[in-house]
């Protein structure tokens, strides 16, 4: 039986998921290690984000596999001890994803939730100001580089107002050589714009940077398929 960790129960411990023996036990060790008490500063105001939000838009049940695949053909490329190291941590990765996830749909349904990004003790590093065109439509964008990837904040005036049950908009960080015979890109969430067809969306995916240069925003049916398999609408340049 593999040995009892309490490092990885940070995420469980912020997200209110443990029993109580389970918590109390925790708190013990919380409070004799600074590693951990670091670790739940951190993520504690994504709980405050998700408390403050207003209700989100569902994504699709794959978004989460997703993001989990794309971290898998990080470590693919990386020498074999890395690879290991994501195997045996995968499984004090999960609560931490699902915080994530779920604080980037937060952001996306509130809408007006500001990123303060390129100061110290913010989680942004670098930032990029682009447009995104397509179809006759266009949008803002803002792309901030992170340690764990990239968050991107799009904002447009007019979108064709979708039928929530049957579609949604989906945005993607795409790779050189993608294609639909060859697909290489990483979902970073989805939204809708509301009865105007205006959207401030926010979303973050864990990709590097320098692999995914392009985002894409596409149009996508309430099939179940996580590919993209719907028209793109906007593109960066």
């Amino acid at each position: 039986m593999a040995e009892h960790d309490p490092h990885a129960e940070v995420a469980t411990y912020v997200l209110g998921m443990q029993a109580p023996d389970e918590r109390a036990a925790f708190e013990q060790h919380l409070s004799g290690c600074a590693s951990c008490q670091s670790e739940l500063a951190e993520l504690e105001p994504a709980v405050g984000l998700l408390r403050d939000a207003a209700p989100a838009d569902v994504p699709p049940p794959s978004l989460q596999a997703r993001t989990l695949l794309a971290i898998e053909r990080e470590a693919a490329d990386t020498a074999e001890p890395a690879r290991e190291r994501l195997h045996r941590r995968r499984r004090s990765w999960l609560p931490r994803l699902a915080l994530a996830g779920a604080a980037a749909v937060a952001i996306a349904a509130a809408g007006l939730v500001g990123l303060r990004v390129g100061e110290e003790g913010q989680a942004g590093t670098l930032e990029v100001d682009t447009r995104l065109t397509g179809q006759g439509l266009t949008a803002s964008a803002r792309v901030t580089e992170t340690g764990i990837g990239r968050i991107v904040a799009i904002d447009s005036e007019k979108l064709p107002v979708l039928d929530n049950k049957r579609e949604f908009y989906e945005v993607w960080f795409v790779g050189p050589g993608d294609s639909e015979q060859s697909p290489n890109r990483v979902s970073a969430g989805t939204f809708h714009p509301d009865e105007r067809g205006r959207a401030s969306v926010r979303l973050a995916a864990a990709v590097v940077p320098k692999n995914y240069p392009v985002v894409s925003v596409t149009r996508e049916p309430r099939n179940g398929d996580p590919r993209n398999t719907g028209p793109e609408v906007l593109r960066s340049s």
